[in-house]
């Protein structure tokens, strides 16, 4: 997998790209066109794992970590893109602890 998304000037274009990508790289037995934001999971997922294992992609892509309850509630690939825009912008927001 590739390395983390950095969060800063991350726009929501770029997670959905992002999102896609990682379908495209953990489903691989689909045509790359078939996988846009519209697409409904359960026309691209054969089961329940690959959508956990899409999950953990983008967890580890972007340095985030999604509820299993609201992972229930995904039907399409733009629903995942609306959860990781928010998670990233929460990230954006919070205080460093860096400093």
């Amino acid at each position: 997998m590739d390395k983390m998304v950095s969060e800063k000037g991350l726009d929501d274009a770029d997670v959905a790209a992002n999102v896609i990508e990682v379908f495209k790289e953990c489903l691989l037995t689909l045509p790359e066109e078939e996988i846009t934001v519209e697409t409904k999971l359960e026309d691209v997922v054969q089961d329940s794992f690959e959508v956990i294992e899409v999950v953990f992609a983008l967890e580890e892509k972007f340095d985030v970590s999604i509820d299993n309850d609201e992972i229930q509630n995904v039907k399409t690939v733009a629903d995942l893109v609306e959860r990781f825009e928010a998670l990233v912008e929460s990230r954006k927001s919070a205080p460093s602890a860096a400093g």
